[in-house]
């Protein structure tokens, strides 16, 4: 079955929750479409900070979008959303954490949070204690540095199977591909892609715009349990598709959001 999956999703308290699904339905049925007649099915995955909450928001029906009903899931940390024509929306619960070595880690298939500011190593073990998929996403300047020789380092040493690395549509195009992104490949780490919006007003549109098509069993009432099965492998069969950010919308994108964290 094909899986669309947009790996790093952000419904923030300043985005519009209608906005936000009315994108997140275009954007994941055009790179369906335009890679097979139909996807079977549309997946977004809320990776989640700690004082986040519109998983739980909208998994409680605390907020209730116009033209959506909910479906709940066999599993606590999975919903779907479904419209009027029937088009369904599901949702998974994630989280994205930030460690003592302010490296980025995204925590998939896991509802509890995991604290910040734990070592690098200690994260990722918590995330798998929980049965996740832990994935290191590029974070704009956040992979230069001494934080960059930390992770090339995590990535030398490590199997396939022990984390994935991230990217992202903030990373602009056109641009060289980062060399931790071949490491990886040579190493057999696979890559997973997200839209990663930001906290600011009207940011949601780009909600689905990079995202990844997951070939693998899915069960639409087990979500998280197909979709942690298919990850956890060592030989993932994703593929990313959809169309990064550039260089222009980035830019203002960060420069707006440095001067809202003022």
């Amino acid at each position: 079955m094909i899986v669309v999956v947009d790996a790093h999703a952000h419904l923030y308290r300043c985005h519009d929750v209608d906005r936000f699904l009315a994108c997140a339905r275009r954007n994941l049925s055009r790179l369906g479409d335009r890679h097979l007649p139909h996807a079977q099915a549309h997946v977004l995955w809320l990776t989640e900070r700690s004082m986040d909450t519109a998983f739980a928001d909208l998994a409680a029906g605390r907020q209730a979008p116009r033209g959506w009903r909910l479906v709940p899931c066999a599993e606590s940390s999975a919903v779907r959303l479904r419209s009027e024509d029937s088009f369904e929306l599901i949702l998974v619960a994630g989280r994205q954490v930030v460690t003592r070595e302010r490296v980025e880690v995204l925590g998939l298939a896991i509802a509890a949070a995991v604290p910040d500011g734990l070592p690098l190593g200690e994260t990722l073990h918590s995330i798998r204690e929980q049965e996740g998929v832990p994935v290191l996403p590029w974070s704009p300047g956040k992979w230069l540095g001494q934080r960059g020789r930390l992770l090339r380092t995590l990535v030398q040493e490590a199997t396939p199977g022990d984390f994935l690395l991230g990217d992202t549509a903030l990373r602009p195009r056109p641009s060289v591909l980062p060399q931790l992104f071949t490491l990886a490949r040579e190493r057999g780490i696979a890559l997973l892609a997200g839209s990663d919006p930001l906290p600011l007003p009207g940011d949601e549109r780009h909600v689905a715009r990079y995202a990844n098509l997951l070939d693998a069993p899915f069960s639409a009432e087990l979500p998280v349990a197909s979709l942690r099965s298919a990850l956890s492998g060592r030989k993932p069969c994703t593929t990313v598709c959809g169309r990064r950010r550039s260089w222009p919308s980035v830019a203002l994108a960060l420069a707006r959001h440095a001067l809202a964290r003022r």
